[in-house]
């Protein structure tokens, strides 16, 4: 593909319908295509057309991408320019496709987007779920569930299991040389994968992981630090169960976690817990005096009180204090 000159192509028929395909395709998939993914597609588009012969693209492969939306719209913007092509060249313009950026007008499409993937995915490939947990238990942090880990390990996933990463791959990335450590990690995991869950033998590229670490280094980078505790103390059940639904609203899972112990009075907490990086809550009627590295909450004043534990919990964190 990169070998043709548009130059050479603009005077063709059929290079011209290829471009009003790619932007109805467009259209019909509510995606703002950039000039150069636009181009991309036409190419991939007027080579399907042009193509004699049946791409070999294996039957399983071609029924899966059939149950999709990508396949389905490409087959109708090609039935609306009454052309007809066979499965195996609109799955390749359907993996094409996936590959190149989703542009939509909304981040709710994006989100839409994501979540039918996911679905789709997940239904296909159970044992991706599996990978996230790998991943989790390599990085110390909770990820599934992330949007901004499972969409680019979905494409990883999504392209290595049918066979056409190495082909999709369009520009180089690098790591920082501190940043290796992650990169090996992110290696680990994925072949570990790959070896467990398929029988045949797929590879997958170093320059393929450096794409993945590219888009994923930022939400790993997190993990470094490792999530807060939070220990609660309160007079009976009643109390552990409505201050902990409540707090839970109040933080984020990624930064904090309440303590699974439950503890009656302030002489309970194990002297670990003064000494490391956590936050105490207690209910007010518990504390002799109000105490600065006790945070108070009481069902008379439970809103107040919980604004005061994110304000103070968001303080602390931002000073790192």
């Amino acid at each position: 593909m990169r070998g043709i000159g548009t130059s050479e192509l603009n005077n063709q028929p059929l290079f011209l319908k290829s471009e009003q395909i790619a932007h109805d395709l467009g259209e019909l998939l509510k995606n703002r295509f950039s000039k150069k993914s636009l181009l991309y597609l036409q190419y991939a588009i007027f080579l399907s057309i042009n193509k004699k012969e049946t791409l070999a693209i294996d039957d399983e492969t071609i029924m899966f991408l059939k149950t999709g939306i990508i396949f389905n719209s490409i087959k109708t913007c090609f039935l609306q320019h009454d052309l007809d092509i066979d499965d195996g060249n609109i799955a390749f313009i359907s993996l094409i496709y996936k590959n190149l950026p989703y542009n939509p007008d909304s981040y709710r499409l994006i989100e839409v987007d994501y979540q039918y993937y996911r679905n789709r995915l997940l239904k296909s490939y159970p044992s991706v779920v599996q990978l996230i947990r790998n991943f989790e238990a390599a990085f110390e942090m909770n990820l599934l569930g992330e949007i901004e880990f499972e969409k680019p390990l979905m494409d990883l996933v999504y392209t290595t299991s049918l066979g056409i990463n190495e082909f999709l791959l369009n520009q180089y990335y690098f790591t920082n040389c501190s940043d290796r450590y992650i990169k090996e990690k992110v290696s680990q995991t994925i072949r570990l994968w790959l070896k467990d869950n398929f029988l045949s033998n797929i590879t997958m590229s170093e320059s393929i992981i450096l794409q993945f670490c590219h888009l994923v280094m930022p939400i790993l980078k997190k993990g470094e630090k490792k999530k807060t505790p939070i220990i609660l103390v309160a007079k009976d059940e009643y109390s552990h169960m409505l201050f902990r639904n409540n707090i839970n609203k109040i933080i984020s899972e990624n930064y904090f976690f309440i303590n699974d112990e439950i503890y009656y009075s302030i002489d309970e907490i194990p002297e670990l817990f003064f000494n490391i990086n956590c936050f105490i809550v207690c209910e007010r009627c518990l504390l002799d005096q109000e105490k600065k590295f006790i945070l108070p909450i009481s069902i008379n004043n439970l809103t107040n009180d919980l604004k005061d534990i994110s304000n103070y919990i968001f303080s602390r964190v931002l000073t790192k204090q």
